[in-house]
């Protein structure tokens, strides 16, 4: 299969998005700000992420209008991750030839080793795993973990979180790949075993047929 030709945003773009989202993040800036300010031509949407991240580092509002707010922000935000997800489990599956569970399959699978009595349960269910190793732009590869964001290094709590992840799939289950739906900054992970692809990038390799 030949090589991906996305390979990031670069950096500067990011930094420049982000400082301004920063420093403006007390003033309920929006994201035609942000682009008006820098002057960027990053697609919105990525703006837009990038904005969130600044935003997630303002001290949280305890009221209870605020905690109201911000759970439903957060049911809102959890609501279109998961159909976003479910959305490309679902182009996998209906692209890929050989064998994969879903998170939800995967979590059935261990209840019922559970109840059967095994021991020593590998507990980890990325968004996709392949029954057999499976080969993705020249590599082996054993799972999937899906992202409905852009990946970039200063993402507040979030980029750190996904390292943690990624490294966990890869020590127990073998090498596999995160995919960001809206991209990600260049040379984003340099973690051994783990591959970083756009969501469009990925669903267009998998259609050209992927090999088990």
């Amino acid at each position: 299969m030949d090589a991906l030709p996305y390979s990031g945003i670069p950096a500067h773009k990011i930094k420049i998005i982000f400082q301004a989202a920063c420093a403006r993040r007390h003033r309920n800036p929006q994201i035609e700000d942000i682009i008006r300010t820098t002057g960027t031509d990053v697609d919105r949407e990525v703006v837009s992420a990038i904005l969130e991240g600044a935003l997630r580092l303002l001290p949280p509002d305890r009221s209870e209008e605020g905690d109201s707010l911000r759970r439903e922000k957060e049911a809102i935000r959890a609501a279109h991750a998961n159909a976003a997800e479910h959305s490309f489990v679902q182009a996998i599956k209906e692209c890929y030839q050989g064998g994969m569970r879903d998170e939800s399959q995967q979590k059935k699978d261990i209840r019922q080793a559970i109840d059967n009595g095994v021991e020593n349960i590998i507990n980890l269910t990325p968004d996709i795993m392949f029954d057999t190793p499976a080969e993705f732009n020249g590599k082996q590869i054993c799972w999937m973990e899906f992202k409905n964001t852009f990946g970039f290094r200063k993402n507040p709590f979030i980029h750190r979180k996904h390292i943690k992840q990624v490294k966990r799939y890869r020590d127990a289950l073998g090498p596999g790949v995160i995919v960001y739906r809206l991209g990600y900054e260049q040379n984003l992970f340099q973690i051994e075993g783990v591959g970083c692809y756009r969501e469009t990038d990925v669903l267009s390799a998998i259609g050209k047929g992927v090999s088990a």
